[in-house]
């Protein structure tokens, strides 16, 4: 997870746009390998775009909630579960296209799974974006401060060119700042055990 962090932002684009043009291929083709059809090949890319998408913004979340003079903090609990509503219904989105044509009977997931992944959208657009904000001006940032950061995350194969380069930033300033903690500890127990 933490190479999420590192890796560069037209490195991270080009993975998303390579899913989302091969998703639309295969979903415009109509190919049959056996019992696999294009189709469902689309799906598979669909779910695996989906999990890396919102694996990148979990990650960002959980780290930016990990920097100490961060002065917006969130549940890591809440944004887990909410990222994971917003994975399981993305999902099921995608995979209702596969049984489209045959007749489901509603049941009471078909009608909260949609409520758990707007909550889990609102909850993370809102408390991801208003913390990387939060650590950039030094104080909590105000609603209109953090909103162009949200849509960019929420668009994030287009917003990424943006948003990476920031977390990369802040990666190299928080890793700088822990090898400068270690260093100034082992000089301090050196300091101890020399007395």
């Amino acid at each position: 997870m933490k190479r999420l962090l590192q890796i560069k932002h037209w490195k991270l684009f080009i993975i998303l746009i390579t899913l989302i043009f091969s998703n639309v291929l295969f979903s415009k083709f109509n190919l049959e390998i056996g019992s696999i059809t294009s189709l469902h090949i689309s799906t598979l890319i669909a779910l695996i775009y989906i999990v890396i998408l919102f694996l990148l913004v979990l990650n960002i979340g959980l780290f930016t909630n990990r920097i100490t003079e961060n002065p917006y903090k969130f549940s890591n609990g809440l944004i887990i579960f909410s990222t994971i509503c917003c994975i399981i219904g993305y999902s099921e989105l995608n995979l209702s296209r596969l049984y489209l044509n045959s007749k489901t009977t509603p049941t009471t997931l078909t009608f909260v799974l949609p409520l758990f992944t707007i909550f889990g959208i609102i909850y993370t657009f809102y408390n991801i974006p208003k913390s990387l904000k939060s650590i950039e001006l030094g104080r909590k940032a105000v609603f209109k401060e953090y909103i162009i950061d949200s849509i960019l995350l929420f668009a994030l194969p287009i917003g990424i060119w943006f948003i990476q380069p920031r977390i990369n930033k802040l990666n190299k300033v928080a890793e700088n700042m822990n090898t400068k903690k270690t260093t100034t500890a082992n000089n301090i127990r050196q300091s101890t055990c020399n007395q």
